[in-house]
């Protein structure tokens, strides 16, 4: 006789499901700043405008110190440094101005261009440091009488000019040069050849020296 089959055991009863929390839609609040909502006392924007005076104080005084040659900012300045440094620099700048209107007004007169330069080592403006600055017609005055004194003095920089040791013989030009005979140079003084020594020099290599 066949034995009877065992039945299998139950099976354990399933677990509930866990509920999950639903997925929100809604964009993500945007973070609030450490700052938002902070009422600022009246030392806290005191003490900002001063930060903000301060730095601009440190630009200021390094753009000054850069304009007076002043390698450290921070170092203190000698007043009277800076004040013998500007007086310098309004010096030049007035001697350059004078330089400029004697180069105009030398090449007004006839001074060629390729020997203004040499001219202008001729031009005295000392006479200039009496001159009031405040009267401009004053100042161009002298400049004007400076140049005149020096064209009496080397006529030959005159392109209309005879050459003082020319005997009365125009000057005859090469290519716009001025071209210089032997006996010229030797009837010049040293002043004159002074005056002439740079354009001598090129003269010389271009072959403006005839005689």
């Amino acid at each position: 006789m066949t034995p009877p089959v065992p039945s299998p055991p139950p099976s354990a009863p399933a677990s509930p499901a866990v509920p999950t929390a639903p997925v929100s839609t809604q964009p993500a609040a945007p973070a609030t700043p450490p700052d938002a909502g902070k009422t600022f006392t009246q030392d806290d924007v005191d003490r900002m405008i001063k930060d903000r005076l301060e730095k601009d104080r440190t630009a200021q005084n390094k753009r000054l110190a850069e304009a007076f040659g002043i390698t450290d900012p921070n170092a203190p300045v000698d007043p009277a440094a800076a004040l013998k440094t500007a007086q310098e620099q309004a010096t030049a700048a007035v001697q350059r101005a004078d330089l400029a209107d004697a180069r105009s007004l030398a090449a007004l007169a006839g001074v060629s261009k390729e020997h203004v330069d040499t001219f202008l080592k001729l031009v005295n403006l000392g006479p200039l440091k009496d001159i009031d600055r405040t009267n401009p017609a004053a100042v161009t005055a002298a400049i004007q009488q400076a140049v005149d004194a020096a064209l009496t003095t080397a006529p030959m920089f005159k392109g209309s000019a005879l050459p003082a040791a020319s005997g009365g013989d125009r000057t005859t030009q090469q290519d716009g040069k001025r071209v210089y005979t032997r006996a010229e140079l030797k009837g010049m003084t040293q002043q004159e050849l002074g005056a002439i020594s740079a354009d001598l020099q090129v003269a010389a290599r271009e072959g403006r020296i005839t005689g």
